[in-house]
């Protein structure tokens, strides 16, 4: 939505046909421009869509090869944004040869950011609620609510990749929670 709000052309991957078609119904994206994140069949998508050019910015999740492929879509001169750790966790390796396109390579953490650059992540949390309120963007939809108590299901459902939008938990009062460990 910030892309969007931003004038961008956006490219997106989803790992279904079910997020491919939210994406495409929900977000207005051309479904042309949707491409399957489990698979490296998204990188020639991509390139064929631009032209050969590839993309300015690129916010990337996926992992291992799929990474690499995603690395391979990034335009001369263009960002790549790394968003998910695994590949840092193990540290993996990446074909440099795309840094002959004069590609920047960055990761963000939110957690270390906000820690070291509080202020920034303040302002910048600032301007997007500002933007919710002026109706400018929405808020993420799908957004599920569920109680504390099914913390255990909701987790598995994000282990599965299964879920579209957000998984809230919720707190009340008069929740009672079922709670096993090793004494």
């Amino acid at each position: 939505m910030i892309a969007r709000h931003a004038g961008a052309n956006i490219f997106a991957t989803a790992s279904t046909s079910e997020k491919r078609d939210f994406l495409h119904k929900t977000h207005a994206i051309p479904s042309e421009q949707i491409f399957n994140s489990r698979d490296k069949s998204f990188t020639a998508g991509v390139l064929k869509a631009t032209k050969n050019k590839g993309v300015d910015v690129l916010l990337n999740s996926l992992s291992g090869t799929l990474l690499q492929e995603s690395l391979n879509c990034v335009a001369q001169f263009g960002r790549f944004v790394e968003v998910g750790k695994k590949d840092f966790e193990s540290n993996n390796s990446l074909q440099i040869g795309a840094f002959t396109r004069n590609v920047s390579f960055s990761s963000f953490d939110l957690l270390q950011y906000e820690e070291h650059k509080g202020t920034q992540v303040q302002r910048a949390l600032k301007e997007v609620m500002a933007l919710v309120q002026q109706q400018a963007i929405s808020l993420i939809q799908p957004l599920n609510v569920r109680p504390l108590s099914e913390i255990e299901k909701t987790f598995r459902l994000l282990q599965s990749g299964k879920q579209i939008g957000k998984q809230v938990l919720s707190v009340s009062d008069d929740e009672i929670l079922k709670v096993s460990g090793k004494t």
